[in-house]
């Protein structure tokens, strides 16, 4: 079986928030938060079926990622948090710009 490298999503510490559901890319590394009385076959899904960590990490450092992940839903992050959501996507922007590709802003209309 050959072996697969890793992608490595950028995470900084900073925009968790305790309060807010993370997405379920990120139950491996921070938990999985939905309640198991209130939705248990959701919550046996993901604790069964997740997403598997062999293919994906996360730092917190952005010169080993590969990406920036964003760790809540979009809509949440503009409704609550949207200074944190224009600096998510200032921080993709900027990494994507030191990789040389073209710039997230043109696409996004930030």
């Amino acid at each position: 079986m050959p072996e697969h490298k890793k992608i490595i999503f950028f995470v900084s510490p900073e925009w968790r928030r305790a309060q807010y559901q993370h997405i379920p890319l990120l139950y491996p590394f921070w938990g999985n938060p939905l309640d198991k009385d209130k939705v248990p076959f959701h919550y046996a899904l993901f604790e069964r079926y997740g997403f598997d960590p062999a293919y994906y990490g996360l730092t917190d450092n952005e010169e080993r990622a590969d990406l920036v992940l964003m760790p809540y839903a979009h809509n949440l992050a503009q409704r609550v948090m949207p200074r944190s959501c224009r600096g998510f996507w200032r921080n993709a922007a900027q990494r994507q710009n030191a990789w040389g590709s073209r710039s997230l802003s043109t696409e996004s209309g930030i």
